[in-house]
C-alpha cells in the first residue's frame, strides 16, 4: 500500500492508552450514576401522571403471565382500557414495573413488543406477584448492560494495537490498489467516491452523510463492494433502528445477513434473518430443544425443594449436607427435614449441571456455525458486545450513525476488525449524556474526532441529498455545509401538491392559505413577546400560544388531506412536548423533542421554538447542531412558531429569521391571531 502522510491538528488528550482508557472510564462512571439519579428523583418528585405525560411512564395496565420466548425470557403482556397514550417508552427500553408507587428498587426488564393496544416486557428472572394483575405501573429505567459492555471495550483496547493508534491520533493512513467502483450506477458521484475510499483507504474511513445524502444507501453499497470480493463484514449502528434500516438494504442487495438481537427488537421483515430464527432452521435444533426441554422439567422438580442457600448452609458443603441428611439429625438449628430437602434440591442439580453444559456447548456450536456462513452481521454497538460473537473477527467493521453514538460504544464492534468505515454526520446533535460535568467529555464523538485528525486524507462529504424541498435546505447548507449541499432534481420542487390525497381547496380560507399554500415551503409565525413559562421547580420551559397554533395548523393540515402518519410535531423543550400530547392526544400524530426526533424525516414537520423573553435568553438553543435538525426533518412543509426578537440575539437565528422573511412566509403574532379568529 501506498504510504500517505499523518495529519494531525493540535495535540492529542491522552499521552497513552491507559490513560485513555481511565478517562472515558471515569466519565462513564459519572454518566450511569446521573442517568440512575435522573429517573429515581423523577420518580420521586412527579406524579405518576405527570411522568406519564412525559411519556415516560404509562399507568393503570393489566399484566398477564404470556409464557418464555425462545431466549428463555419470562414474558409478561400488560395492556390498558383502551389504547396506550403516547409513550418515549420504546422496543428494547428497560422499564420498572410497579403496583403505582415506585422506589427505583422493583424488578426490571425489556420491553419485547409494543403495540397500539399491548406492551409486551421480558424477564431473566421468574417475575414477582406484583408485576401482575391490575394497577400495574411501567417506568422507563436505566440499563446497565450498556455501562458493563463499553467498560469491557476499554479494558481490551489495552491489547489491541490497531484501534489503539487510532484513538491516540497516532495511525497512518495508508491508500491501497484504487478499485472499479463505476459499476454501481445506482449512486451519484459523492457517494461513488466514498465507496471507492472506503474500498482503497485503510485503516480508517469517515462517510460524511448530511440530512437525506443516501448515507445508509452509500454504506450498504460499499459493504457490497466488501463481500463480493470474499470479505465478511460486521455492520452496527447505535440503535435498532438505524441497525434494521442498513440490514433490510444489505437484504435487498442480496447478501446472507444475520441480524443479532431479539426478534421483538427488531422490524417484522427481519425475523427469517434474526439469529434467533435461522437458530431454529439449524440441523441440530431439535436436538437442542430436546436438551432444553428436559431442563424445564428439572428446573421445575429441583425449585419444588428447599435451595442450600447461606441462610441454611451453616458453612456446610454440599457433600456435608448430603450426609447430614442421611443422618436424619438436626444441626446448627436446621431441622433435619430441611436436610433432606436440600439434598434432594443438590442431587437434582447435580442432573442439571452435565446438561446444562451439553447445552451451552450445542448453543455455541449451532450460533458459530450460522454466524460463520453469513457474509454480513448486523448489530447494535451495545449488542455486538454479546457473547455470540465471542471469538469472531472480522475484514471490517462498519458503523452507520456514528456520531448518535458515544464513542467507547464505537469500541465494542471495532475490537473485532483492524479496518474501519464510520458514517455519520458530526454537525447533528451527537449523543444525549444527562450528567452536566460529563457532557464535555463524552458528547464529542471518535467519528468527529477523527475527521479532525484524519479527515483531510480519509473522508469524503456526501452532497446530493433526496429529503428536502430546495427551499427547505438552502439555509442548513449555507449554515453548516459551507453551501456544498444541492437537492437532487426529484425533491427540489416537490410540493404538498404531489402528496397523495393533499385537497387544496377552490377557495382556501385565509389561515389555510396563509399555512398550507403549497408554493410556499417555509411559514414562521412570530409568538408574542415574553410568552415563554416555566413551572416552579422545573428546568424545562414551555409555550401556551405556541401549543395553541401548533394545534390549530395541524388540525387544519388533516382536513386537507394529510394523514397523521405523515406529520411530525417537535420542539426543543420536553414540558412543550408534553403540552403538545395533551392538546393533541385525539390524533395520531408523532410529537418529539427534536433530539428524540434526529434520525427521522415526515412529509411536514410543525417546529415550536418556545423562548420568548425580553432577555434574549434562548438557552440550549444556542447549540446549533439542535436547530440544523429540527429544520431538516421536513420534506415539504416547514411550519415554525417562534419569538423572533429573543431568538434574533444570536446571529445564526438572526440570519435564519432574515433568510425566512425573504424567501418563506412571515406571520406577525398580530395576523395569527386575527386569522384565528376569522376561523372560530
Amino acid at each position: 500500500m501506498e504510504r500517505m502522510g499523518q495529519k494531525m491538528e493540535g495535540e492529542t488528550r491522552w499521552s497513552d492508552v491507559r490513560a485513555y482508557v481511565e478517562y472515558f472510564r471515569t466519565w462513564l462512571k459519572v454518566e450511569r450514576e446521573a442517568q440512575i439519579r435522573f429517573h429515581l428523583d423523577e420518580i420521586r418528585r412527579l406524579s405518576g401522571q405527570e411522568r406519564a405525560n412525559r411519556g415516560r411512564a404509562i399507568l393503570h395496565l393489566m399484566g398477564r403471565r404470556a409464557g418464555r420466548d425462545p431466549l428463555g425470557l419470562y414474558v409478561v403482556k400488560y395492556s390498558g382500557a383502551g389504547p396506550l397514550p403516547p409513550t418515549e417508552i420504546k422496543v428494547g427500553d428497560v422499564v420498572l414495573v410497579s403496583r403505582g408507587h415506585p422506589t427505583g428498587k422493583e424488578v426490571t426488564g425489556t420491553v419485547l413488543q409494543k403495540s397500539k393496544f399491548v406492551i409486551v416486557v421480558g424477564f431473566s428472572d421468574a417475575v414477582p406477584r406484583y408485576a401482575f394483575g391490575r394497577g400495574i405501573r411501567l417506568d422507563l429505567f436505566v440499563n446497565d448492560l450498556p455501562f458493563q459492555r463499553m467498560d469491557e471495550a476499554l479494558q481490551s483496547l489495552k491489547s489491541h494495537d490497531t484501534l489503539k493508534q487510532i484513538v491516540l491520533g497516532k495511525a497512518v493512513i495508508q491508500r491501497g490498489v484504487v478499485p472499479d467502483v463505476d459499476h454501481l450506477s445506482d449512486l451519484n458521484a459523492s457517494q461513488r467516491s466514498a465507496v471507492h475510499g472506503a474500498l482503497a483507504i485503510a485503516p480508517l474511513y469517515l462517510i460524511h452523510g448530511p440530512p437525506g445524502t443516501g448515507k445508509t444507501t452509500t454504506v450498504a453499497a460499499l459493504i457490497e463492494a466488501w463481500c463480493r470480493n470474499g470479505q465478511r463484514v460486521l455492520a452496527c449502528a447505535d440503535s435498532n433502528v438505524a441497525v434494521d434500516n442498513l440490514a433490510e438494504r444489505l437484504i435487498r442487495r442480496g447478501l446472507r445477513v444475520v441480524r443479532l438481537g431479539h426478534p421483538a427488537k427488531m422490524l417484522p421483515s427481519l425475523e427469517e434473518h434474526s439469529l434467533t430464527h435461522l437458530m431454529t432452521k439449524h440441523s441440530r435444533y431439535s436436538e437442542l430443544q430436546a436438551l432444553r426441554e428436559k431442563l424445564d422439567v428439572l428446573y421445575l422438580e429441583r425449585n419444588r425443594w428447599q435451595a442450600p442457600t447461606q441462610r441454611w448452609r451453616r458453612g456446610l458443603s454440599d457433600a456435608q449436607i448430603l450426609q447430614k441428611a442421611k443422618s436424619g439429625r438436626a444441626f446448627r438449628g436446621v431441622r433435619p427435614e430441611v436436610f433432606r430437602q436440600m439434598a434432594q434440591w443438590i442431587e437434582i442439580q447435580r442432573t442439571i449441571e452435565p446438561l446444562q453444559q451439553r447445552w451451552q456447548e450445542l448453543e455455541r456450536h449451532i450460533i458459530a456455525d450460522i454466524i460463520g456462513q453469513a457474509e454480513v452481521v448486523c448489530a447494535t454497538n451495545i449488542g455486538a458486545g454479546h457473547d455470540w460473537l465471542d471469538g469472531q473477527s472480522f475484514d471490517l467493521v462498519v458503523i452507520d450513525e456514528a456520531t448518535q453514538s458515544l464513542e467507547p460504544a464505537c469500541l465494542i464492534p471495532m475490537l473485532k476488525s483492524k479496518r474501519y468505515v464510520l458514517a455519520g454526520d458530526h454537525r447533528q446533535l451527537p449523543p444525549t449524556v444527562l450528567a452536566r460535568e460529563a457532557w464535555e467529555h463524552l458528547s464529542r464523538t471518535l467519528f468527529e474526532r477523527c475527521m479532525d485528525c484524519y479527515g483531510d486524507e480519509a473522508s469524503q462529504m456526501l452532497t446530493i441529498q433526496y429529503r428536502m424541498h430546495e427551499r427547505i435546505m438552502a439555509f442548513p447548507s449555507q449554515a453548516f455545509y459551507d453551501g456544498k449541499l444541492r437537492a437532487a432534481p426529484s425533491v427540489a420542487q416537490r410540493t404538498l401538491r404531489d402528496y397523495p390525497g393533499f385537497r387544496w381547496p377552490e377557495s382556501p380560507g385565509a389561515l389555510t392559505r396563509a399555512l398550507w399554500d403549497p408554493q410556499v415551503p417555509i411559514v414562521w409565525l412570530d409568538t408574542p413577546p415574553d410568552s415563554e413559562e416555566r413551572r416552579r421547580g422545573q428546568t424545562s420551559y414551555y409555550n401556551s400560544v405556541e401549543a395553541r397554533w401548533m394545534h390549530k395548523a395541524l388540525m387544519d393540515g388533516l382536513q386537507l388531506g394529510l394523514a397523521a402518519q405523515d406529520i411530525g410535531m417537535i420542539s426543543p423543550y420536553e414540558e412543550q412536548v408534553a403540552l403538545m400530547r395533551r392538546l393533541c392526544a385525539h390524533t395520531e400524530v408523532e410529537i418529539h423533542t427534536v433530539d428524540g426526533f434526529q434520525g427521522r424525516e415526515k412529509e411536514v414537520i410543525l417546529l415550536s421554538l418556545v423562548r420568548s423573553n425580553v432577555r434574549g435568553e434562548i438557552g440550549f438553543l444556542r447549540d446549533l447542531r439542535r436547530l440544523n435538525v429540527a429544520i431538516t426533518r421536513a420534506r415539504t412543509k416547514l411550519i415554525v412558531t417562534g419569538n423572533a426578537a429573543t431568538l434574533q440575539s444570536h446571529p445564526t437565528y438572526r440570519q435564519w429569521t432574515t433568510w425566512i422573511r425573504q424567501h418563506g412566509r412571515w406571520l406577525t403574532s398580530t395576523e395569527v391571531e386575527r386569522l384565528l379568529a376569522e376561523t372560530d
